[in-house]
């Protein structure tokens, strides 16, 4: 995986870290979402799987923060809509995976 990770897309690389989250995988999840970052820097998805992963692992208040960046570079309303129900859901603590 490790050889495939630089020619994946980015949305490729973001299912990947889910998969792994379903996995229980959650540090192996969150090098992913790194590895996204580095690749496709400052893009709202890369932003989201950031959030999912530290949602997963607990912190809430570091994942809401990257909701937001994701929440403000997001192209379109049904996903704005959605990040934001997420944010809600990271403020009153519960998991948003």
């Amino acid at each position: 995986m490790k050889e495939a990770m630089p020619l994946a897309n980015i949305f490729e690389l973001h299912s990947y870290g889910r998969q792994l989250i379903t996995e229980g995988k959650l540090d192996q999840a969150i090098d992913v979402f790194k590895a996204n970052a580095k690749l496709h820097p400052n893009t709202w998805p890369v932003n989201y799987g950031m959030a999912r992963g530290l949602s997963a692992k607990g912190d809430y208040s570091k994942a809401a923060e990257y909701l937001q960046k994701a929440q403000a570079n997001c192209p379109d309303d049904v996903n704005r809509e959605i990040i934001k129900k997420n944010i809600d859901k990271l403020q009153r603590k519960e998991d948003i995976n």
